[in-house]
């Protein structure tokens, strides 16, 4: 089970946990500074999927199966800002938000609590496809 880390799928996951946590750290952070003046709602860049999926496509072909390999690009360390790939795991303005108050913060408890509750149901949902997939392959290798 070495090489469990390697498999495309769980990769992919992996990183998928990565990004839903860094974007669980960050909506925390704007939550503790909704009193902070000045302060502008941050969140994380979504990944772009279908650039990944191209991406894979051109480097790994299939062996003739015409089944393609998506991967999720890893989020190792969080860049912040505004401008750059969002499949790094960037920080960026979330923007968007219709009400800023007058002392320039825009953070919105109740729509950072509804991102909270929906980063947490993804993370639930990403985890326990991680922990099935852990189970399948120790079935399949006899390692119950």
């Amino acid at each position: 089970m070495k090489d469990f880390r390697n498999l495309p799928l769980t990769g992919g996951l992996e990183r998928a946990m990565q990004h839903l946590a860094l974007r669980q750290r960050v909506i925390a952070e704007n939550v503790a500074n909704a009193s902070t003046p000045g302060y502008r709602t941050r969140d994380v860049a979504s990944p772009d999927f279908r650039r990944m999926l191209n991406q894979t496509a051109r480097a790994a072909p299939t062996a003739g199966l015409g089944i393609q390999r998506p991967q999720v690009a890893g989020i190792e360390r969080p860049n912040v800002g505004r401008q750059g790939s969002a499949d790094k795991g960037h920080i960026v303005a979330a923007g968007g938000s219709s009400e800023v108050r007058n002392d320039g913060n825009d953070v919105s408890i109740e729509a950072q609590l509804l991102q909270m509750a929906d980063t947490q149901s993804q993370y639930a949902t990403v985890a326990n496809l991680y922990r099935r997939s852990r189970q399948i392959m120790r079935i399949a290798t006899g390692q119950r």
